[in-house]
């Protein structure tokens, strides 16, 4: 028969813990972690995706756009489309108009209208 084990706590008392207290650190400014300031619009790069993202909400002009119809019109779906607005909006591309519209299912959804003067270096 197996020799009885000791109880839990003598067992690590000898180990050493695999994720000790180490001391938390704030990213460097070069981690993709720190929190960034937003870019001016003059000086942000963007992908295609993003380019195409753009135009289409600047040809909707002041009414604008929701995701759902950007989606829609680009034949993108809500995973990729979603993150490259995200970028924009951060980049200050595009911005909330502050007006919502209902979608096909009846959801009130933001209505994103291109910031003027904000050119696309892509």
């Amino acid at each position: 028969m197996a020799e009885p084990t000791k109880n839990r706590q003598s067992r690590q008392a000898g180990q050493t813990l695999m994720f000790a207290s180490a001391p938390l650190r704030n990213p460097t400014p070069e981690s993709p972690y720190a929190p960034s300031a937003p870019e001016s619009p003059a000086k942000a790069k963007t992908t295609r995706a993003e380019k195409r993202i753009l135009d289409f909400v600047r040809s909707r002009g002041y009414q604008g756009c929701t995701d759902s119809e950007i989606q829609e019109r680009l034949s993108m779906c809500g995973d990729s489309q979603r993150p490259r607005r995200v970028a924009l909006t951060r980049a200050r591309f595009i911005r909330d108009s502050g007006r919502t519209r209902k979608t096909k299912t009846g959801r009130a959804a933001t209505v994103w209208i291109a910031v003027q003067g904000g050119s696309c270096n892509g």
